[in-house]
């Protein structure tokens, strides 16, 4: 949310409080994955892009995110995927693979309960 006050000549002083509240989720040290490891790509033969990576100890799932240079400001979530691997089939992928700043792709394991491990791997694509 957004607040902009506005400047009125001959205002009373006021107070404003605001509170916030978040929900915490508490973890123990075997639902905390660790970060996958030896990211890797491949053209696939129908022109996607194949990306593999080792498992990260405790994940039950993966993240991935892809950047294309050109028209992300920031990395997108692509998927959510089980095993440790997955093709990029998207149009998007096909027409961009070969442009001059490519695409980069980041995993990061997911963890029993949900967490995301902030360490993962960034796979970029090095075409030229």
């Amino acid at each position: 949310q957004q607040y902009t006050p506005s400047m009125l000549i001959n205002a009373n002083a006021s107070e404003v409080v605001a509170a916030f509240t978040t929900q915490v989720k508490w973890a123990t040290a075997d639902q905390i994955p660790t970060a996958p490891g030896n990211g890797a790509y491949q053209f696939a033969s129908n022109g996607g892009i194949a990306l593999t990576w080792l498992a990260g100890q405790n994940a039950v799932a993966y993240d991935v995110y892809r950047l294309i240079a050109d028209q992300d400001q920031q990395f997108q979530l692509l998927i959510t995927v089980k095993g440790t691997s997955y093709v990029d089939n998207s149009p998007e992928a096909r027409q961009n693979v070969q442009s001059t700043k490519g695409i980069t792709y980041a995993i990061f394991s997911v963890g029993p309960t949900g967490i995301e491990n902030p360490g993962g791997i960034v796979i970029p694509l090095n075409i030229l």
